[in-house]
């Protein structure tokens, strides 16, 4: 590692762009400020009530796809990383990791809905 990727320094909860702007972690910002890892949630607003999932389904799609978005759009300078080895390697080469991380699971109907999520790295 160099010496200005001798660290990890993680945000623990973050969004990033959504397809409306209205959530952002500009990527050359926190590179600039120094982070090098975040945690990035797939997630749903609350929800009113039950019968609101399938809007919640829907939000949370949206959120993964604004993810992997960011990370196409990167130009390979940010990644996203499944494992603690993944996010230090990544530093090491100077690349931002995204760790993917779940809130608000009232969207989800069943144990399949959660094994599904867990099958796309979160």
């Amino acid at each position: 590692m160099t010496a200005a990727h001798s660290r990890v320094v993680l945000d623990g909860h973050t969004d990033v762009k959504k397809a409306d702007g209205v959530y952002s972690l500009p990527l050359v910002d926190a590179v600039a400020g120094g982070l090098t890892a975040a945690v990035v949630a797939v997630r749903a607003g609350k929800l009113p009530t039950a019968a609101d999932g399938s809007a919640g389904a829907r939000e949370q799609e949206e959120f993964y796809g604004a993810i992997l978005r960011t990370v196409e759009e990167s130009g390979g300078t940010a990644a996203i990383a499944a494992s603690p080895e993944a996010v230090r390697e990544n530093t090491s080469n100077g690349v931002f990791s995204y760790t993917l991380g779940f809130q608000n699971a009232r969207p989800l109907a069943s144990l399949a809905d959660v094994e599904r999520w867990i099958d796309r790295g979160v």
